[in-house]
Order: structure tokens, then C-alpha cells, then sequence
């Protein structure tokens, strides 16, 4: 168990990034699929159907450029810590997340992994708290148990505290 002034920064896995990269891949590719039905049902709307193409491309393009960043950024930009007295939750780098739950409000910590997070051996931690669920994404799954083995033995010990 960790001391009460320790500072622990987990690194996230670089597998997140390649699993996201990979969903991207999959919807983009259906986006486009889609796209190419409907340019081919434009001669029926008098429209041609390469312009229909890249109407439907153009229209979608803020989209993937923004989801493109975030996946190139989120090992730079998401950071979790257990800090003294809270754990501390920060992503998104296009539109910054910032979450403080108090060790005292932590009332259960899950480690889930989907099909495809366990194919890339990662996995995610869900903090449950009063106000909600505090997720943290990507980390490796023995980081993640050893995670939530430390949050839960901090929260007792606050909680034993405040009593």
C-alpha cells in the first residue's frame, strides 16, 4: 500500500492508442463504405454520384480530424495520480477533463476489459463514488488490478480517519 505523500503516475499503454487506431480504422472504413452506397444512389437525385462522395466526405471530416488528434495526443495528455488526500484524473486534449474524487467518496473501484481490450491486454478502471463513476482508460491489466488494489486500501484508510 502506498504511503499517504506518495505520488504514483501510471503510464498509459501504448495499446490504447493502437486499439483506438484500430476502432478509427473500423469506422472510417464503414463511413466510407456508406458513403460510396449513397454516391451510388445519387443518379436517381440527379446528383453526380462522385460529388455525393465527397459532399458526404467533406461533411464528416471535422469529425475524424478531431477523433485522428485525439488518438495521436491521449498518451501525452491523459494522466491519472494518487495524490495525498484524492485521486487525480486529467483527458482529453481537445476538450481537457479534469476529475478530483477524495479517497473518502470512493466506494468501490472495477477493473473491466471488453473482447477487444483484451486482445490489446489492457484494461479499465471505473472509480465509483457518490456523484458517479471517475473511468480510467488504457492501462495495462496488472497496472490496473495493482491500481485498484492501492485506490481501495487508500479509501479504507481515509475513510477509517474521517470516523
Amino acid at each position: 500500500m502506498p504511503d499517504e505523500s506518495s505520488t504514483t503516475y501510471c503510464e498509459i499503454s501504448r495499446a490504447l492508442q493502437a486499439y483506438q487506431a484500430v476502432f478509427f480504422a473500423i469506422v472510417l472504413a464503414i463511413f466510407l463504405a456508406l458513403a460510396g452506397f449513397l454516391a451510388s444512389m445519387a443518379p436517381s437525385v440527379r446528383i453526380s454520384s462522385a460529388l455525393a462522395f465527397l459532399l458526404l466526405a467533406f461533411l464528416a471530416l471535422p469529425f475524424f480530424a478531431a477523433w485522428a488528434v485525439e488518438i495521436f495526443f491521449i498518451r501525452k495528455t491523459f494522466r491519472f495520480s494518487l495524490q495525498k488526500g484524492f485521486l487525480f484524473v486529467r483527458s482529453g486534449s481537445i476538450n481537457p477533463n479534469y476529475e478530483i474524487v477524495p479517497y473518502e467518496n470512493v466506494q468501490d473501484a472495477q477493473v473491466s476489459q471488453g473482447i477487444f481490450e483484451r486482445m490489446f491486454g489492457i484494461a479499465n478502471v471505473y472509480v465509483s463514488t457518490p456523484a458517479g463513476t471517475a473511468p480510467v482508460f488504457g492501462i495495462k491489466l496488472a497496472s490496473a488490478q495493482e491500481f485498484r488494489k492501492d485506490l481501495l486500501a487508500l479509501a479504507k484508510m481515509h475513510r477509517g480517519m474521517a470516523e
